[in-house]
């Protein structure tokens, strides 16, 4: 348990499906996720990419806290990459490490 919460491993949080966008002209991905939990709950969100060989060539993270059946969402930056289509794999945990959303995927277009 975190803070009185009683953690529902990967099902804590509940994410959509990522989308990409722009944020001051850098390309980044959203994800929304709802808290299924009974208080506010912290996540570090994860966003690992890929490159067309399936090597590991970049990660960004975001802090999201929402409130017990709240939603919120993480905006991953994808600053320095070279052009390209990259897969994503996305999920978050707590600050701790311990996994509390199920793993999502994207692709990015540079």
């Amino acid at each position: 348990s975190i803070g009185g919460a009683v953690l529902q491993g990967t099902s804590t949080f509940a994410p959509s499906a990522a989308t990409q966008t722009s944020i001051g002209g850098t390309p980044a991905l959203q994800i929304t996720y709802t808290n299924n939990v009974a208080s506010a709950v912290t996540g570090v969100v994860y966003a690992v990419v890929h490159n067309a060989a399936g090597q590991t060539v970049y990660y960004t993270t975001a802090t999201i806290t929402p409130g017990a059946g709240a939603t919120a969402t993480a905006y991953l930056i994808l600053a320095g990459l070279p052009s390209g289509t990259y897969s994503v794999t996305i999920f978050a945990v707590t600050p701790s490490g311990v996994a509390i959303s199920a793993t999502s995927t994207a692709t990015a277009t540079i």
